[in-house]
């Protein structure tokens, strides 16, 4: 017997795709580190320094210029990321699961590569922010473009469990769809 691999239920869906090949040793997409800065405390680490201020001044000016370079660099952050979020998404049919996702490319790409991905879910309109890593890049069936498939990366538990949600409702919409029309009377008239 052969080991099956998928982790997760593997659906075929149409969902707004934009990614971006990142460039070796490029900083990570900024979403990634937006939130975990932006969760610190920097309110205490002010209050913090300026207790600290009484006992070394000079101590206490470096620690409120880091203090202010951190919040210009979550700021910054911030932006790019929703610059990101705005990066044009083209609407298509994809093979998805929670761990990995086949789509068509206008390019072929090298496997290993590692792409930025922004996925719009439909109907909900939420967005999945992560990595992919390249499996495999090939001439699609139907002559127009590159089969991509890649496994996600840097997929947080938040968008992996809204990733699983939004495939759970679409099987279960496919499977009521199909059994609807298994039901109906095939040909004939009825009267």
């Amino acid at each position: 017997m052969t080991q099956e691999r998928r982790r997760f239920f593997r659906i075929t869906d149409t969902v707004g795709v934009a990614y971006r090949i990142l460039e070796e040793g490029e900083l990570p997409n900024p979403e990634d580190i937006a939130p975990l800065l932006a969760a610190q405390d920097f309110s205490k680490l002010q209050q913090l320094i300026n207790s600290y201020g009484k006992k070394d001044p000079e101590l206490a000016i470096i620690l409120k210029l880091m203090n202010a370079k951190m919040t210009t660099l979550i700021n910054e952050l911030n932006i790019e990321a929703r610059m990101t979020e705005r990066m044009s998404q083209h609407l298509q049919e994809v093979n998805i699961s929670a761990c990995g996702m086949g789509f068509h490319t206008d390019e072929q790409i090298s496997v290993g590569q590692v792409l930025a991905l922004d996925m719009v879910l439909y109907p909900s309109d939420q967005h999945v922010h992560c990595f992919g890593e390249l499996v495999a890049s090939e001439p699609a069936l139907d002559g127009r473009g590159f089969y991509t498939r890649v496994n996600f990366t840097g997929l947080d538990e938040y968008d992996r469990e809204l990733l699983i949600q939004h495939i759970v409702q679409r099987q279960s919409l496919l499977l009521r769809n199909y059994k609807q029309h298994l039901s109906k009377p095939s040909g004939g008239n009825e009267e």
